[in-house]
């Protein structure tokens, strides 16, 4: 029998053996059958077959469950019987109100990325945002939402209740609204007004953002070379210079491939990065960068795998080939940065050093708008905050006032 366990069922392996189907709780079939590959027709045969004889049920009412194609070709999954057979009380709200949001949370994600051109994440964090808001109104009134009935005052107490930063809480109302338009766009939902709509934003508060001198990326650089482990000392310097030396995204660092690197005279000159929106440009390497793509290069080929194409992967272990994740790079740059002896080092992200690198462009009198090119801006007035931290256009202009004391 095989459970469904509420996010994804039955795994790829699992349905094209051939021995009997088990007991078993696994969280592979959404890429089983809703991706591509060679086996994807035979598990879709195999997954109906199991369906039709009764060995696919809901892990909390054990009825029988039956996959369905939806819109934009999202599959889930859907109770044979009436949904009230789950109709269960106390904390397990919670899972039934994702089972019930299931359907039109993934084909929004599938909407969020193919038509409005968003990333894979930005997707997972928008609809994570409307989940908890789901789960907010299932604890406090004891029923799912009942989107076209929900009023503003809800969406006040559900931010009120959050407690959230000025920041979290656009992101929270950006989030719902973006959920609404798509049920009375997509799905057609009889949606009269968006309850998003009247809540006031909180104003944001303007900071200036901080970054590290040269002198501090220096220091940065040297303590991540000084490692027990040459190569993960190598591994360290080469990444943290090539970010600081492209003032690129980690999100496009990492997603960097062999096709997107451009060589003259054999030496990296030039990157093309796919930034947000799926937006090309091209980043011309500088020296620091180019000197750090270019050891990296030399260590990653001779000991990485031959068959991944991504450039920032791991050279050996079991995630051989693996792009590196976020987080350990995160984890990284705060172990080098204390190390270094650098100031409020808990604080320090991959993302500061994308600030350094706009900081030290402008205070060496680039213009706002080739620096605008180069971090992939969309609009100018994201990359003019730099023009406010220059401080020696600052001290420049202190002293141009006469002293009148003198």
């Amino acid at each position: 029998m095989l459970i469904y366990s509420g996010v994804v069922p039955v795994a790829t392996a699992l349905l094209l053996s051939k021995e009997s189907p088990r007991e078993i709780d696994l969280f592979a079939l959404w890429r089983c059958i809703h991706g591509k590959g060679r086996f994807v027709a035979e598990a879709r045969r195999r997954l109906a077959a199991h369906a039709e004889a009764g060995r696919l049920v809901c892990k909390r009412c054990r009825c029988p469950v039956q996959p369905r194609l939806f819109e934009h070709r999202a599959w889930r999954f859907v109770h044979a019987r009436p949904q009230n057979a789950c109709d269960l009380e106390g904390s397990e709200v919670r899972g039934l109100v994702k089972w019930e949001l299931g359907r039109e949370l993934l084909r929004e994600r599938v909407y969020e990325i193919w038509e409005e051109g968003r990333s894979p994440r930005t997707a997972r964090e928008y609809l994570r945002d409307v989940r908890l808001f789901a789960r907010w109104h299932a604890d406090r009134h004891r029923s799912e939402p009942v989107w076209d009935r929900v009023t503003p005052a809800q969406v006040r107490a559900f931010l009120a209740e959050r407690g959230a930063s000025p920041a979290r809480t656009h992101r929270l109302l950006a989030s719902l609204a973006k959920f609404y338009r798509y049920l009375a766009e997509v799905e057609g939902l009889p949606i009269v007004r968006d309850p998003t709509a009247p809540v006031r934003r909180p104003k944001l508060p303007k900071r200036l953002p901080t970054y590290l001198t040269p002198q501090e990326v220096a220091r940065l650089l040297q303590a991540a070379y000084k490692n027990r482990s040459p190569k993960q000392g190598l591994r360290d310097w080469a990444l943290l210079a090539f970010l600081y030396g492209t003032g690129l995204r980690l999100s496009e660092a990492l997603a960097l491939t062999y096709q997107d690197v451009a060589y003259q005279d054999g030496v990296p000159h030039a990157i093309t990065v796919k930034g947000k929106g799926d937006k090309e440009r091209v980043v011309v390497l500088s020296p620091t960068a180019q000197r750090a793509l270019h050891q990296w290069l030399k260590h990653r080929n001779l000991e990485g795998s031959p068959v991944s194409p991504y450039i920032w992967s791991h050279t050996s272990g079991p995630r051989k080939g693996e792009p590196f994740s976020p987080r350990t790079v995160q984890a990284m740059l705060k172990r080098v940065a204390r190390r270094a002896g650098l100031k409020n080092w808990e604080k320090l992200t991959p993302h500061k050093l994308r600030h350094s690198y706009a900081s030290t462009l402008v205070e060496a009198g680039r213009s706002i708008a080739e620096v605008k090119e180069l971090l992939g801006h969309s609009s100018i007035a994201t990359t003019q905050v730099y023009v406010h931290i220059s401080r020696k256009r600052l001290e420049e202009a202190a002293r141009a006032l006469p002293d009148v004391l003198a």
